[in-house]
């Protein structure tokens, strides 16, 4: 009967406890991903194809394939971060439908995503994706270009205490937030801003008074300005806003907002 050498048996030993370990963690992996689909499944998000690629993952674990079990934990974490992104996209794409335009385009394409990922194809899956996007993009752009555009400049703050504080833009990006998604209004585009900025040498910084805004809004072709200030007294906070008609030069609309904490601040014009 052979015996083996000293260094053979430490060498065995040594190979014998690599493999332990790496069985172990990738034992670990397979109880983690568990966790992770019955999370995709309690968001409501199909499951089949990533408890698919898991069940796979756990045979060759069972036979020792090692090599394998990692090749379908790779593709289970891929159908997991694929089915979010079908989700997230067909979420997108429905606020774009309901803006009156025909999705038929980016429903085909997206259809084919579905189809590329059920095959484990994620370089095909990943450039359907990216055409879904501009097609939707697209597609938005159209309609907001014949909707009214409103230009949302950053809220001043008045009182010294809030001087050194963002609440000023929190106020107006939470205003832009709920205009984004509007099917009446569009937001000016951030670039034709900048462009507009540029070239009359002018900042958004400081209280802009209406001639300075009706300056800067005309040639982003806004129909309406907003604007407004950031006042404390005591513990109240006092918002008042101001929409101006850029074509008429005319106050359009005036409101004002008591808060009695500063966490009430964005939901007052929310």
């Amino acid at each position: 009967m052979l015996s083996l050498e000293p260094e053979n048996k430490t060498a065995l030993t040594w190979m014998t406890t690599i493999r332990v370990e790496k069985e172990q963690r990738l034992s670990q992996e397979l109880d983690a991903l568990d966790s992770v689909i019955v999370q995709l499944g309690s968001e409501g998000i199909q499951t089949t194809l990533p408890q698919a690629n898991l069940t796979k993952a756990r045979a060759e674990y069972d036979k020792g394939a090692l090599d394998n079990v990692k090749k379908y934990i790779q593709l289970t974490r891929k159908s997991v971060d694929a089915n979010r992104v079908l989700v997230s996209l067909r979420q997108l794409i429905n606020k774009t439908k309901d803006l009156g335009v025909n999705i038929t385009s980016a429903e085909k394409v997206l259809s084919n995503a579905k189809v590329a990922m059920w095959k484990n194809d994620y370089n095909q899956f990943n450039g359907l994706i990216d055409q879904v996007k501009k097609i939707n993009d697209d597609l938005r752009a159209q309609v907001k270009d014949k909707l009214p555009k409103i230009l949302v400049f950053d809220f001043v703050v008045k009182s010294a205490e809030l001087a050194n504080t963002e609440l000023g833009k929190v106020i107006s990006d939470n205003i832009k937030i709920g205009l984004a998604d509007s099917k009446e209004v569009s937001l000016v585009d951030n670039n034709e801003l900048t462009r507009v900025l540029n070239k009359f040498n002018l900042d958004l910084t400081g209280d802009l008074n209406i001639k300075t805004q009706l300056k800067i809004a005309k040639p982003t072709k806004a129909k309406f300005t907003v604007a407004g200030t950031l006042n404390k007294s005591g513990e109240a906070y006092t918002i008042a806003i101001q929409m101006y008609d850029v074509t008429s030069e005319t106050i359009a609309r005036e409101r004002e907002f008591t808060a009695l904490s500063e966490g009430e601040l964005p939901d007052l014009v929310d």
